[in-house]
């Protein structure tokens, strides 16, 4: 679990199926509420509009970490924020069916990975595509190293996202001050 230095933001990665995903998750806001006498009515827009800033700054920088062969995986890197009155979620990812090994990586010795699926990659690269089940048995046998321009992202992001959750507590005790 990544967290940011914030006490109120918790950030956790996860990937799951074929996804990547970094999720921001806001904690605290329970107390917040407590605090001030700021209507839901105006921490909703609030908090969806940090939440964004938050989800848009560690898009930006993955699409900026993200290896680039056909753009492909930078163009699915998204940032859906979740609905409702008040939004507590904004989730960073791609969907992306190759993107977990790319982030992760593969391991030495796993499966060799199907010869077809190398073929165009190959041959934007001036490979011989006869050279398909060398290329993948070298793959299964050595591995790859994972790239993780999500996690990396999100690390580049840190001192952004907790700008924008102080901003966003002061400017609720500011607007609505201390019951």
């Amino acid at each position: 679990m990544l967290r940011s230095s914030s006490s109120r933001i918790a950030v956790t990665s996860s990937w799951r199926c074929d996804v990547v995903q970094i999720i921001i998750e806001l904690k605290g806001i329970e107390e917040l509420l407590r605090k001030t006498a700021a209507p839901a009515s105006w921490l909703g827009p609030a908090l969806r509009t940090m939440l964004t800033k938050s989800a848009l700054a560690v898009e930006s920088n993955a699409k900026k970490l993200v290896p680039v062969d056909t753009g492909t995986l930078r163009r699915t890197i998204t940032h859906p924020v979740a609905g409702g009155l008040m939004p507590l979620v904004a989730t960073v990812g791609t969907n992306a069916p190759y993107a977990v090994v790319v982030h992760e990586g593969r391991r030495a010795g796993a499966p060799a990975p199907p010869s077809g699926k190398l073929l165009s990659w190959m041959s934007r690269h001036g490979m011989d595509p006869k050279s398909a089940f060398v290329v993948a048995r070298a793959i299964g046998r050595k591995g790859i190293k994972g790239r993780p321009f999500l996690k990396n992202g999100f690390e580049a992001s840190r001192s952004a996202i907790d700008g924008y959750s102080a901003a966003f507590q002061r400017d609720v005790e500011i607007m609505w001050g201390k019951k």
